[in-house]
C-alpha cells in the first residue's frame, strides 16, 4: 500500500490517484488468482471465501478459473507428450 499524502482539493487529481489505482486492481487480481489456485486444491479459507463473494465479480473469477484449467491441462497434455515421446 502507498504510504498517505497529504489531501489534494477536491477540484484536483492528485498524483498518487492514478498509481493507487492501479495498485488497488493489482491487488484485486492477485488476489482473485490465489482465491482460485486455493479453490482448484481445495484449501480455500472460510474468511477468504466471504471476501470473495462478498467484494468480487463472479465473471472475474470464472474467466480467471478457465485459464487456469486451460494451462493445467495444456501443461499435462505436454508432460504426457514429453514422457512417451
Amino acid at each position: 500500500m502507498l504510504p498517505p499524502s497529504q489531501p489534494c482539493p477536491q477540484t484536483t487529481l492528485c498524483p498518487d490517484d492514478e498509481l493507487r489505482e492501479v495498485t488497488d486492481k493489482e491487488a484485486i487480481m492477485i488476489n482473485e488468482v490465489k482465491s482460485v489456485l486455493a479453490a482448484f486444491f481445495g484449501v480455500q479459507k472460510e474468511a477468504n471465501r466471504k471476501r470473495d463473494f462478498e467484494h468480487g465479480h463472479a465473471l472475474d473469477f470464472l474467466v480467471v478459473g478457465l485459464v487456469m484449467a486451460a494451462l493445467l491441462v495444456g501443461g499435462m497434455a505436454l508432460l504426457s507428450t514429453v514422457v512417451a515421446g
